[in-house]
């Protein structure tokens, strides 16, 4: 009998403050996990939007470098499409944004009547812009063109928007 009176366990005044403590510590950790869940699932829009851009970006402008004629809108000038011409086609090839069924998508009308989509159907919108070359030292067969691509994945996901600038050196 004295060998469990000199055993000594914890009093419930002190189980009782023990278990607040651990409520307060568990209700601040699952306070900050919704938000936490929330910035990875932004950070991981966030990154696919960057890939799904720059994937547009790279074809857009790998069609257009190897254009011999662009037409373009005027001297600072934007629009949603842009119609062109590599070698050997009778007839142009068409860059735009699609609607309807392809709505999220960058499609590319080739003269033989293909198209070619491209994207992950979340590009909201997409702008050629025609920028005014200053330097009379630059040969006139080259043009910049910017080309803007906005991807939404969700109303409430980051948008993102990457421009680049296609440089053509070939004459038209």
């Amino acid at each position: 009998m004295d060998n469990l009176k000199s055993q000594r366990g914890f009093t419930l005044p002190e189980l009782l403050i023990g278990m607040i403590l651990l409520i307060i510590i568990l209700a601040a950790i699952l306070g900050v996990m919704p938000a936490s869940f929330k910035a990875q699932m932004y950070n991981f829009e966030e990154g696919a939007n960057i890939q799904d851009t720059r994937v547009v970006l790279n074809t857009i402008s790998d069609e257009l470098c190897n254009a011999t004629q662009i037409t373009l809108p005027g001297v600072g000038g934007s629009e949603n499409s842009i119609t062109y011409r590599q070698e050997g086609d009778s007839m142009n090839r068409t860059i735009s944004l699609g609607t309807t069924s392809e709505k999220g998508y960058v499609l590319i009308a080739a003269p033989d009547g293909s198209v070619k989509k491209i994207g992950s159907g979340r590009i909201k919108s997409v702008s050629f812009l025609h920028k005014y070359v200053s330097d009379a030292s630059e040969s006139p067969c080259k043009r910049d063109i910017s080309v803007s691509v906005q991807v939404q994945a969700k109303t409430d996901a980051p948008l993102s928007d990457i421009t680049t600038n296609v440089v053509t050196l070939n004459a038209f």
